[in-house]
């Protein structure tokens, strides 16, 4: 199985992070995965954005990004003085920019259909951006 996991929280006790990653070979359980997955080579590569709040302070805890050169399987980060957050009180807003392959974008939105708002996935059917909220 290929597709996209993505998870907020306690970053290893490294304080608040989130992560957002492309991959195949991975059992998803819920909103986050059990064990390790694989890439899917240059073909899984996209520009990403990921940026976590405190939905508490509505403050940006941090924003991570890459560009259309730096293209990536996953986007991660955390921030260290921010330590045992609780889960519910961060948002992640991941953007994933697909255009570059439009078949995987519309693979995607096929494969999630009317469950996706509620499970926090937006589709730009004029970018080909996926934008995931946790």
């Amino acid at each position: 199985m290929d597709g996209i996991m993505s998870w907020k929280g306690d970053y290893l006790n490294l304080g608040a992070g989130a992560e957002t990653g492309y991959y195949f070979g991975l059992p998803f359980i819920g909103k986050s995965h059990m064990s390790s997955g694989y890439f899917l080579g240059d073909k899984g590569k996209f520009p990403m954005s990921l940026d976590l709040y405190n939905t508490k302070t509505g403050d940006l805890v941090f924003h991570r990004a890459s560009n259309q050169i730096e293209q990536q399987h996953w986007t991660t980060g955390f921030f260290p003085l921010y330590q045992k957050p609780v889960p519910e009180d961060l948002r992640a807003v991941t953007t994933i920019d697909l255009s570059s392959d439009v078949d995987v974008y519309e693979a995607f939105k096929k494969e999630w259909g009317s469950r996706a708002e509620e499970n926090g996935l937006f589709f730009d059917d004029e970018t080909f951006e996926v934008i995931i909220t946790l």
